[in-house]
């Protein structure tokens, strides 16, 4: 090899890089620069430059062959005017000083260094494949169990790396970071920001203080995959900040979403217990998270366990499916036999529903409404009654979101065809909106999860339930699709409010909520309008009322910036506290609810009044409202 590694401080690629960099005038060129393109002669005569795979701020990853072993390699080139900067090429060579260290097939081995004229070159495993990053532009959202073999495989690699002595800290998981081989291994990349812990020396050289290695102890990282402390304590950050990287990782594998913008909306088809884990994984406070990747690989393996009920719902579905093939070949072995098929069919699925309606057992009922899906998919009516047995305690658990989900999307195609699929989408939407209890709320909230709150004004975003509403939003956007559905008006507003509310505090970060506040107004207002003719149906009383409520007192200043006079804002507060006041408090929780959201009312009032006579009172700042909204997901008690 052209040079073997005896310490970063010792290793010729050190000893004679220039210390200062030679003037330069237009036109000219670096003094011991080559003059000849790369691929003219070959890196230390053995590495023939051939492409470039990677681009980085200071460096280039080539693709090379070696001339004298006959395969590929992976050659990173910190770029000539780099050289001449003491601490890149410090960071450059001591990132490799600490990948040589390790030995495990989830990370490229450093097989060479080579300086070169004014060139600095590693020389390390070349992997085959694309980023995950790459495969969720190009291929958009992966399924659940794809995403969890990836998380596994994760937590070995990672894991590897805290079982050192002393311990390394990555610091830096994300899609772009992680390669996926044709074999469907991943590979762990750009050691860049790595550090190890313990300080004094350690294995990589680096900062020193709080943390050694290629990124030392500075504020570093990706925003939206590294763990806040990175950015806000460095000093602090320990093992448990890869455990974030791994589940800002997976969210963004399953969701398509990015982990630092908005609120988190999980697919249907990721199960409960993945929710839970992925968010202790990215929990604010790192005391909340999993202790160790040994730890997350556990929760990971058995996610599949989520509520042995999800597995007998599979099971279920697949003897329905074979019954109700079996009873279609039996009976439809020529075309008369199967016109009889048909009217059996629809006698059966007629007796279902039959039994499902007249059954007082929540348990029967689903199981007869699970029958007739399997006999008739394309019916709404048993789905409707799923969704009626959901709202019976007021309240959409895991278990029952599970369950409408297994069926609604592997039946959706033959749904659609059915005129009422705009109906059946809007009744999801609203059972998500008003009855969804999202699974890990309350801590999400205490840990306040995608945003750092206020906790002065924490009291005020009750109404506002994040998961709920972005959940509902597709379903909502589907329904108003449907120009002749006679709620689409209604959908329309529910789609529109769950747009600004999933987006507003990114928007605020990038300067482009402008404009937005008044049209969010207009749409509260239809909102309460919509709760006020649902007579009897106390709990979209109180969540209508309550959202109005609790924005009237966040953004109050922006509605004022947007022409929204007082008036207006205490019309609306009011008709709101009407809806409320209207609700019958038959039970503990809910009249406590009640009373919390009516002396919200002289809240949203003071709020109101503040927003006008102060008049330099513009804008709320972005993390006040993305706190706000991080205490929105505690349940309010609808029941």
């Amino acid at each position: 090899m052209a040079g073997s590694f005896r310490g970063v401080a010792s290793h010729p690629a050190i000893a004679s890089c220039p210390t200062q960099r030679p003037s330069i005038v237009p036109g000219a060129t670096v003094p011991g620069a080559p003059p000849h393109n790369p691929f003219a002669s070959a890196v230390a005569g053995r590495y023939r430059l051939l492409d470039v795979v990677g681009r980085g701020g200071m460096s280039l990853v080539w693709v090379a062959a070696d001339l004298t072993l006959n395969k590929l390699w992976a050659v990173k080139q910190i770029r000539a005017e780099a050289v001449y900067d003491a601490r890149i090429r410090e960071s450059f060579l001591t990132e490799a000083e600490l990948m040589k260290r390790f030995d495990h097939p989830g990370i490229p081995r450093i097989v060479d260094l080579v300086h070169e004229e004014s060139r600095l070159y590693v020389v390390m495993d070349y992997v085959e494949g694309r980023t995950l990053r790459d495969i969720l532009r190009d291929e958009g959202p992966r399924p659940p169990e794809r995403v969890v073999d990836w998380g596994l495989q994760l937590c070995d690699v990672i894991g590897y790396l805290h079982g050192r002595a002393p311990a390394v800290v990555y610091r830096d998981v994300k899609p772009g970071n992680i390669m996926l081989t044709p074999e469907g291994r991943i590979r762990l990349v750009d050691f860049g920001i790595a550090m190890v812990t313990g300080g004094s020396g350690g294995e990589g050289g680096g900062d020193g203080g709080a943390g050694d290695g290629a990124g030392g102890a500075r504020g570093v990282g990706t925003p939206g995959f590294s763990a806040p402390e990175q950015f806000d304590a460095p000093a602090d950050v320990d093992e448990r900040a890869d455990i974030y990287g791994i589940g800002a990782t997976m969210y963004a594998l399953l969701s398509g979403r990015h982990p630092g913008r908005g609120r988190q909306a999980f697919p249907w088809s990721c199960p409960p217990r993945l929710r839970e884990t992925i968010r202790r994984c990215m929990s604010r406070d790192p005391s909340h998270r999993y202790a160790s990747c040994a730890d997350l690989a556990y929760a990971l393996d058995h996610v599949g366990d989520d509520d042995g009920r999800r597995r007998v719902l599979v099971r279920r579905r697949r003897l329905f499916r074979s019954v109700a093939a079996f009873s279609a070949l039996s009976l439809g072995a020529s075309p008369c036999c199967a016109a009889m098929a048909d009217r059996t069919r629809e006698r059966d699925w007629g007796r279902w529903m039959a039994s499902a309606e007249r059954s007082t057992d929540i348990a029967e009922a689903q199981n007869c409404y699970l029958r007739a899906i399997a006999l008739r998919p394309d019916r709404v009516e048993p789905y409707e009654g799923l969704i009626r047995l959901a709202k019976t305690d007021g309240v959409l658990d895991s278990v029952e979101e599970a369950m409408l989900a297994l069926y609604v999307i592997e039946n959706g195609e033959a749904l659609r065809s059915n005129e009422s699929w705009p109906r059946l989408c809007y009744d999801i939407g609203i059972l998500y909106w008003h009855y969804y209890d999202s699974v890990a709320g309350d801590s999400a909230a205490e840990d306040g999860a995608g945003g750092a709150w206020d906790g002065s004004a924490g009291s005020a975003a009750g109404g506002i339930r994040h998961d709920a509403i972005a959940a509902a939003a597709p379903w909502m956007r589907e329904a108003a699709g449907y120009a002749s559905f006679p709620d689409a008006p209604c959908a329309r507003v529910y789609a529109d409010i769950a747009d600004f509310v999933t987006t507003i505090v990114p928007r605020i970060n990038e300067g482009t909520d402008g404009g937005l506040y008044g049209e969010f107004f207009a749409d509260l207002e239809e909102l309460v309008d919509i709760a006020g003719g649902e007579a009897g149906n106390d709990v979209i009383a109180l969540e209508a009322s309550d959202l109005a409520l609790s924005s009237l007192c966040i953004y109050p200043r922006h509605f004022r910036r947007d022409g929204i006079g007082f008036e207006r804002m205490e019309s609306l507060a009011r008709r709101a506290e009407d809806v409320a006041r209207r609700v019958e408090p038959i039970t503990t929780e809910r009249g406590a609810r009640r009373q919390t959201i009516l002396d919200r009312g002289d809240e949203a009032l003071a709020a109101a009044q503040e927003a006008f006579d102060d008049p330099a009172g513009y804008g709320v700042a972005a993390d006040q409202v993305a706190g706000n909204a991080g205490a929105g997901n505690a349940r309010g008690g609808a029941s």
